[in-house]
């Protein structure tokens, strides 16, 4: 059961591209369509009506007892496949109310949560107004009329590219940790029926989030994020901008001193926090022209042991004083005097490529890995920020480091959408 008492964040989607032949699920095919309705901000009673056979819709069972009164949950079990449902409801007064699409999670064997995601398509109403309930029209970077909830940042809700919509090319897909939300417009006393089909989708195993390696065929060229333009020179390349990099060895007591870096550029000593810790983190700075530019930078370590090399970009403030990520791309990355692995991003495991891992506390713009052509070698390469991290732990010993690669200024990337935009797949 949903808390109504949560805060509601706007965070951004990933639409997955697949193809019919990837698109598989867990082995448990049956799981359950489940929805929440809440119209406690605008004090709106709800009653709750009939469901779909065998489903059920009622008001919740805590919080106080005009929260319950405004607030109710809708669950309907489903078959293999798309299903139909329906539930209904009467309200007391006009105003608005929020529908919640959820799913379901089950605990692993280390009682860690487990994403059970359930697919809702062709979505209808009477007595209401609900908008892009086939999820095939978009606004920027939502699909238009939706808005997304998401505790979980590893699992999102999101919008899903695949021949196996129910109609069209476009569904949603959502878990009790990842909402797809819209709030819509009820009228005092007249019953609001809500109509679609749901199928249950398990723990969805083969579809990976936007760190993975995309379950795409080499011909579709979509992967993650992909940019819209075909040529280096215009892909989400900006005229200027900086390679940026941390490298911390505080954790394991490791002191770090500049060496050089490429021209233009800087490497030196952080110059904040205690004495130990500004010789044990450095950052680099390497100015960029537009393109494909060769960075290195070096530094000498004292013992032996794993460092934290951070990949980074920048940001600016926009005229409401919001931070605008400007992105940097990475490729074909090399260490002397240390272990760096997987430096051209083209090797994932799991849900993220190989060895790197991702620190990303602004969710709508996530650092990530980019499927493109303008890759500087291979297919695939990095896409970072100031508040969107690539990070890699390497091993040093007592000696110098030379970090090499290419590197290229992407600004604002505007020509890219990370998540509930329409991809540009065939």
């Amino acid at each position: 059961m949903t808390n109504f008492k949560r805060t509601t964040a706007i965070v951004s989607l990933v639409i997955t591209a697949v193809t019919v032949a990837t698109l598989s699920f867990a082995a448990e095919p049956a799981g359950c369509a489940r929805f929440s309705v809440s119209g406690s901000n605008s004090k709106i009673n709800l009653t709750p009506g009939t469901a779909s056979s065998g489903g059920s819709v009622e008001n919740i069972s805590w919080g106080s007892e005009s929260e319950r009164k405004q607030c109710l949950t809708a669950e309907i079990p489903l078959a293999d496949g798309w299903s139909e449902f329906s539930f209904s409801f009467t309200p007391d007064k006009d105003g608005p109310v929020q529908l919640d699409l959820l799913g379901q999670d089950k605990n692993d064997a280390d009682n860690k949560k487990i994403a059970l995601y359930t697919f809702y398509d062709d979505i209808t109403v009477t007595g209401a107004e609900l908008k892009n309930g086939n999820f095939e029209s978009f606004s920027e970077e939502n699909p238009a009329g939706w808005y997304f909830w998401n505790q979980d940042a590893n699992h999102p809700a999101r919008i899903v590219c695949d021949a196996n919509a129910h109609g069209g090319k476009y569904f949603a897909a959502a878990w009790i940790q990842g909402h797809v939300v819209q709030h819509i417009k009820v009228t005092a006393n007249k019953a609001v029926t809500l109509r679609g089909f749901a199928m249950p989708a398990g723990a969805w195993t083969e579809v990976k989030t936007s760190a993975a390696k995309p379950n795409v065929s080499d011909q579709e060229k979509v992967a993650a994020v992909k940019p819209v333009a075909s040529t280096p020179s215009a892909t989400g390349s900006a005229k200027s901008g900086s390679a940026r990099f941390t490298i911390n060895g505080s954790k394991s007591k490791i002191n770090l001193t500049p060496g050089t870096a490429s021209a233009g550029g800087s490497v030196q000593n952080i110059h904040w926090g205690s004495a130990a810790e500004r010789k044990q983190a450095l950052i680099a700075e390497i100015p960029l022209t537009g393109g494909w530019n060769e960075f290195s930078f070096s530094f000498t370590t004292d013992k032996n042991g794993p460092v934290q090399l951070d990949l980074l970009g920048q940001d600016k403030n926009d005229a409401d004083n919001k931070k605008m990520a400007i992105y940097t791309f990475y490729d074909d990355i090399t260490a002397t005097g240390a272990e760096l692995q997987n430096g051209d991003f083209e090797s994932f495991n799991e849900e993220n490529p190989a060895v790197w891992y991702f620190w990303s506390p602004n969710a709508n713009h996530p650092a990530q890995i980019v499927c493109d052509t303008n890759a500087h070698g291979g297919k695939y390469f990095a896409a970072a920020w100031l508040q969107g991290a690539v990070v890699q732990h390497i091993n040093v010993s007592a000696n110098q480091v030379t970090i090499r690669g290419f590197a290229m200024p992407a600004g604002a990337w505007a020509g890219v959408k990370t998540s509930a935009v329409a991809p540009n797949a065939p």
